[in-house]
């Protein structure tokens, strides 16, 4: 087996002909290579598609999602890739445009014009009191973190709220 080494900006790159464009990512650009992921990947590495391998993989269950171990064809892996991708195109170019605007603003902020804060939940935890009786398993209080960070001009604060 051979195996080869490739960024996924690289795979983006042979897909979509400018990744700046959003005609390009989601698919209506007709310079566009008509290769699918599928294509690229296999000229790239020489496996068997009958063979067996493991990847993890985030589901919904009972409308929570889990990650879940699947093993399967190498096959099945790449149809996996396949139906995710475009998606996929989509979150990275809205997740780069996000982060060029957010650096932008932080950018121009200043004491005297705005601030840019970043806001994010980090973790629910439950409070536990020691020797508590069994029943109060039940009726705990849970605590909200959210981590923040603060951008004014050239500088940085970091918080957390409980």
């Amino acid at each position: 087996m051979r195996y080869n080494t490739f960024t996924v900006n690289e795979l983006i790159d042979q897909v979509v002909c400018n990744n700046d464009m959003e005609d390009c990512v989601i698919g209506e650009c007709q310079l566009c290579s008509t290769k699918s992921i599928v294509d690229i990947l296999t000229e790239k590495i020489s496996v068997n598609l009958d063979e067996n391998c493991s990847w993890t993989i985030w589901k919904k269950l009972d409308n929570r999602f889990d990650l879940q171990q699947v093993t399967s064809s190498v096959e099945a892996l790449l149809d996996q890739i396949e139906e995710k991708w475009s998606s996929f195109l989509l979150h990275t170019f809205c997740n780069r445009r996000q982060r060029e605007y957010i650096a932008n603003l932080r950018a121009q902020s200043s004491k005297t014009t705005f601030i840019v804060a970043q806001v994010d939940f980090s973790m629910n935890y439950n409070l536990i009191r020691q020797r508590e009786v069994q029943q109060a398993f039940f009726s705990q209080k849970q605590a909200s973190i959210f981590t923040i960070h603060i951008t004014i001009g050239k500088e940085h604060r970091d918080i957390a709220i409980i």
